[in-house]
């Protein structure tokens, strides 16, 4: 039996998720099996008009790894805590992320990619 969550996470780095996954085959989770050819509904974004006009020129999709907090995570990529929250559909100051949840990253022009 093939894990919805597993694939989405694994194979595709946290670019689908479970529920898209199952929302877009006729299948059902618990009799997936090898050799079933699947719809893999992938993360793609570009910014919005408001964030290009903020200077946003891409997106960077981040999948989340465990000790990652909005806080800590926009201190890493020199990034905004608020639009980062507002493009990620966070509400609250500290959200709950789970791990493998890819997350959106405004970057700039200019901005370069800390590493791991």
């Amino acid at each position: 039996m093939i894990h919805t969550l597993g694939l989405a996470t694994g194979q595709y780095q946290g670019l689908s998720s479970s529920s898209a996954l199952i929302g877009e085959n006729p299948y059902k989770a618990e009799n997936l099996s090898a050799g079933l050819a699947l719809l893999v509904p992938l993360l793609s974004a570009c910014p919005t008009k408001n964030q290009i006009k903020d200077g946003t020129k891409y997106l960077l999709t981040y999948s989340h790894n465990e000790g990652d907090n909005l806080s800590n995570l926009t201190e890493r990529f020199n990034v905004s805590d608020h639009k980062t929250a507002g493009a990620n559909g966070f509400t609250e100051q500290d959200p709950v992320m789970y791990l493998s949840t890819t997350l959106l990253i405004l970057c700039q022009e200019n901005h370069r990619v800390p590493k791991p």
